[in-house]
């Protein structure tokens, strides 16, 4: 009986082993990417709002004291003052055909208006001509040469774009913290060409009692994360901003309630999960640059594709399962039922032994001579 239930219990909660292994995949997914200007926002425009004077950054939350709330909105200053797709994005295409690619777009507070790539099709073929191919455009005086290359200044300050491929169902976050871990980051320079070479890493779960996970493969976790806090954040100040979506709430209107909301939302240390569950299956992406060479005009040409067809796949599978729990269960009742023939063979030898000795005396007292023969 302890064994029947050790068995039940296995197959109620089975063990969990990870198998590695590699697989040729005849159509590849391509990664999503999150394109976002650097610099985010037009200075002349900031300065019609007030904001972005000498020495200042639009992160203090002073500095929006002297924003003209009665006079415009924040969504007329995230209109203005950041970069539309046409200011952005000169050509783009995969597989060379821009109607392979869904563009989305989405206000951000630190990164102004980024624009979200979307592979609609797949692909057959690991080359360049098969992959991503993006020209990113900028303002004629925005050609800084090769200075970060050099070591002469950091990322922010030299003209560019901020490059993020990530899984197409998960959103690109500012919320480095939360999702930092299934992001790959590159910066491109004005001036630059960037070939970069991808490689796909797939894991599936099992959902267990200890480690709960989706199945639902457009769920997303950090989608429902960054949803859950900005409306908790939303809640708690009274009203909202552009980059804040779908909470319901009108975007704030006055000073006080905007430098709350400012001060929570860069909180991004905050790692309250607010319940949302791990996804069953997620695809990560390694990449690797190929090749970084200037280019002397005021673009930026990007070149993602795969390196190879070959995928690597981590998978979970359960240690137990109903074989194998008829396996044991029929090994323990045979077990079982061999001790008890054994021990009914030695009752039934010990029954007949004791039957023996006692028999003995009665057949001696037979074979006893009852007749004297006289001489």
């Amino acid at each position: 009986m302890y064994q029947l239930y050790g068995c039940i219990i296995k197959l109620r909660h089975p063990p969990v082993s990870t198998h590695y292994r590699f697989v040729i995949n005849e159509t590849l997914s391509y990664p999503a990417v999150t394109i976002c200007r650097n610099p985010s926002y037009k200075t002349s425009v900031l300065q019609d709002f007030n904001l972005a004077k000498k020495n200042s950054n639009i992160l203090f939350t002073s500095e929006w004291a002297n924003f003209p709330f009665k006079n415009a909105t924040l969504q007329d200053l995230w209109d203005k003052a950041t970069y539309s797709q046409s200011e952005v994005l000169q050509l783009y295409g995969l597989h060379g055909h821009p109607e392979n690619v869904e563009v989305r777009r989405f206000y951000y507070f630190l990164y102004g208006q980024c624009f979200t790539l979307i592979p609609r099709v797949g692909s057959t073929m690991p080359w360049p001509n098969s992959g991503w191919s993006i020209l990113l455009q900028h303002d004629k005086g925005d050609h800084s040469g090769s200075g970060r290359r050099l070591g002469l200044a950091t990322d922010s300050d030299v003209n560019g774009y901020h490059i993020f491929i990530h899984e197409v169902r998960e959103p690109w976050s500012e919320n480095d913290v939360q999702t930092h871990y299934i992001m790959q980051y590159q910066y491109i320079e004005v001036g630059e060409e960037l070939e970069i070479k991808i490689n796909a890493e797939e894991y599936n779960g099992i959902s267990t009692e200890k480690r709960p996970c989706l199945r639902d493969i457009n769920y997303s976790r950090y989608k429902c994360i960054e949803s859950h806090r900005w409306t908790n954040i939303s809640k708690k100040v009274g009203c909202t901003a552009p980059w804040m979506r779908g909470v319901g709430l009108p975007h704030c209107n006055n000073y006080d309630q905007l430098k709350d909301l400012i001060t929570n939302y860069l909180k991004f240390d905050d790692k309250n999960e607010w319940g949302c569950s791990m996804s069953c299956n997620t695809t990560a992406y390694k990449l690797f640059v190929v090749k970084r060479i200037p280019i002397d005009m005021p673009l930026s040409h990007l070149y993602i594709y795969f390196s190879s067809k070959m995928v690597t796949k981590m998978e979970e599978l359960p240690g137990y399962d109903f074989n194998a729990f008829l396996s044991d269960l029929g090994g323990s009742l045979g077990f079982f039922l061999g001790l008890s023939v054994i021990g009914t063979i030695g009752i039934i030898e010990k029954f007949l032994r004791i039957i023996f000795c006692y028999a003995k005396p009665s057949l001696a007292e037979t074979k006893k001579p009852t007749d004297v023969v006289d001489k």
